[in-house]
């Protein structure tokens, strides 16, 4: 994801003059912080929405009867509790409860770091990226979750034009 700000030489001039060397960017602090929690909600919104521009693939027939006939709900993909079925070395399939509103609880929040702010957005859920990305080996199709809109992108680039324009008034 690139966000562009523009800002003109007078405007550079005025921002320098405030706050001296661009190498020192605790000037934009408030609007790093506003951007990652709002890019964290947005991913959130993906899983609420089951996906977004696009919706995601719902569950195959099969998944949905195997779901009803063990008693889960066919509620929200990627956010019920659910039995995962993998195979072992012997080919035989073991059943291992799967939490999948552990996947959505993983997503790393926006925290303060130093004199700054962490923005990355991830998770460490071991099943995370064959949900995102799919897996045909295993008649998964791809929900991707880890992904912003093209609108993130304009809000964002909102924010930070907005505070520059504050602080150079």
């Amino acid at each position: 994801m690139i966000v562009q700000i523009k800002i003109d030489k007078v405007q550079l001039a005025r921002i320098q003059a405030k706050f001296g060397s661009l190498g020192n960017l605790l000037w934009l602090q408030k609007p790093i912080r506003d951007s990652a929690w709002y890019m964290y909600h947005s991913i959130i919104q993906n899983f609420e929405q089951e996906g977004r521009p696009e919706k995601w693939a719902t569950w195959n027939p099969a998944y949905r009867q195997y779901r009803i006939k063990v008693g889960e709900p066919a509620g929200k993909i990627l956010q019920l509790a659910g039995r995962l079925i993998p195979k072992d070395s012997s080919g035989k399939g073991r059943i291992s409860r799967v939490y999948a509103k552990a996947l959505i609880n993983s997503i790393t929040k926006p925290r303060p770091h130093g004199f700054g702010w962490h923005i990355s957005a991830g998770t460490n859920v071991i099943y995370a990226a064959v949900h995102h990305y799919g897996s045909g080996k295993q008649n998964i199709p791809a929900r991707p979750y880890m992904m912003f809109q093209i609108s993130d992108i304009e809000v964002i680039e909102r924010m930070f034009q907005a505070h520059i324009n504050r602080i150079i008034a």
